[in-house]
């Protein structure tokens, strides 16, 4: 939970507070969680001003406004002690809500039931707390660890010489056709939401990702771009919001990907959960590429102002950037080929990357070269090269023009530890004079990546 702060507060509201505080024995938090549902309250705003001029804030995101405070009233001591009472009656009734679910679940497993009858009786218990609309998911997720906790206690005390593993097994793992606590179904017991993404045709909603990944790979493939959802089965409050130019090659990405862990809070649930745990679903199929990121960041908007999605969302970002159109600096690039740099393929990796373009895998299967594609370039191959008799078989170079220098020739970049341009050289000759080092050494310090005097290092690019 945030931390909050009250500011502003006048003395006597200041002594509401403390009563309330002391009366319900709870932090100044939990009030102010049970105010966000009075009237008179901003929703919509990082703060909230309340109708006293006071603000209940989060301390991480406090902001200040003039304009969004109300002005101080005469009927600022009405509304305080409504709100005391409010939050009273709230508070009273979550307590007691609470107590009444403990008698209910205790009575259950009190009398000495079979486990068929104690799985009815929790059942309708489960539904019985699932129609009442006005609780939190605090609230719902105690009911889920509560239940599990009495069925552990209960399973423990039938089999006390079986162990732990055993117990797991008979009663709680997910085994087809046995009659044991995984046929719970908490599912549905979650913070209800008034909203429901939509689907953009009615075959494109799939449970289980990993039973199902045949099936989705089939649906994909006629579809081009468009905006998906990844939810969690048991949670479908954590879901995950993305759009794709290639809905197929992306579903792939995210299917195979998972274990590198690139994007922290998804793979890391997806590794927690499995992808057996998942559902996948199509929300809208875009023609237009160039909508694309618009629609995105409709949806995203969507989930974000959703008080069920925006705790628990599997999205970083609120906002839908891409990275199209965008290149990387001089000092990302060079960490890159740092990273790469040293790293020999191996001669399966070899040879799997010349079986992947063999055949009709290669980019010019199946295409032929035109007449004149052919005669330029015998033409310029006529051109580069004039053989001479004299000596044997030597090759002589015509010389080349000012562009094709230009174009060949590679500038030569001097960078400090810290991936800082310090000098660039036109040419290699250039860095050689400059540096006074010789060509074998120059080459060694660009392929090896050793440091020249311990201070620098060198990059090559091209002009």
């Amino acid at each position: 939970m945030n931390k909050c702060r009250i500011e502003r507060i006048l003395p006597s509201y200041n002594k509401i507070i403390v009563k309330i505080v002391k009366m319900l024995k709870v932090g100044k938090p939990v009030i102010f969680y049970l105010l966000l549902k009075l009237p008179k309250v901003n929703f919509w705003k990082v703060f909230y001003t309340l109708q006293s001029g006071c603000r209940i804030i989060y301390q991480a995101k406090a902001l200040g406004n003039a304009k969004d405070r109300l002005n101080l009233t005469n009927s600022w001591e009405c509304w305080i002690r409504y709100c005391f009472y409010k939050v009273l009656y709230i508070y009273i009734y979550y307590i007691a809500s609470i107590n009444d679910f403990k008698k209910d679940c205790n009575n259950i497993f009190e009398s000495n039931l079979p486990i068929e009858v104690i799985l009815n009786r929790l059942k309708k218990l489960i539904n019985k707390y699932n129609q009442k609309r006005n609780f939190n998911n605090k609230f719902l997720r105690f009911i889920r660890n509560y239940i599990h906790n009495k069925c552990w206690l209960w399973a423990t005390k039938k089999h006390k010489k079986l162990g732990k593993n055993k117990i797991y097994d008979l009663y709680f793992k997910k085994n087809k056709g046995t009659n044991n606590f995984s046929t719970l179904n908490f599912n549905d017991l979650n913070c209800h939401c008034n909203f429901n993404f939509p689907l953009a045709k009615p075959n494109l909603k799939f449970i289980n990702v990993d039973k199902n990944y045949e099936l989705i790979n089939e649906a994909l493939t006629n579809l081009g771009s468009g905006i998906y959802l990844i939810w969690l089965l048991e949670d479908p409050s954590k879901c995950y919001i993305g759009s794709a130019m290639n809905l197929k090659r992306r579903f792939n990405t995210h299917y195979k990907s998972y274990k590198n862990n690139k994007h922290p809070k998804f793979y890391s649930c997806v590794n927690k959960y499995s992808w057996s745990n998942f559902g996948f679903q199509i929300i809208e199929v875009i023609d237009n590429n160039e909508v694309l990121l618009n629609r995105e960041q409709y949806w995203l908007d969507i989930l974000f102002h959703c008080p069920f999605y925006s705790k628990n969302t599997l999205n970083l970002s609120q906002f839908s950037n891409s990275w199209k159109g965008n290149k990387h600096t001089l000092q990302s690039k060079n960490l890159m080929s740092l990273a790469k740099k040293g790293k020999i393929l191996t001669e399966e990796h070899r040879k799997n990357i010349s079986n992947g373009k063999l055949g009709e895998k290669h980019h010019y299967y199946g295409k032929k070269r035109t007449l004149e594609t052919i005669q330029k370039m015998s033409e310029g191959a006529r051109l580069q090269w004039k053989r001479l008799k004299s000596q044997g078989t030597v090759y002589k170079r015509n010389p080349m023009s000012d562009l094709t220098k230009l174009k060949k020739s590679k500038s030569i970049v001097l960078l400090d530890i810290k991936l800082n341009e310090i000098q660039r050289f036109n040419s290699t000759t250039l860095a050689m004079k400059e540096l006074k080092i010789g060509h074998i050494k120059l080459n060694s310090m660009l392929d090896k990546n050793i440091l020249l005097e311990n201070k620098y290092y060198l990059k090559s690019f091209k002009n």
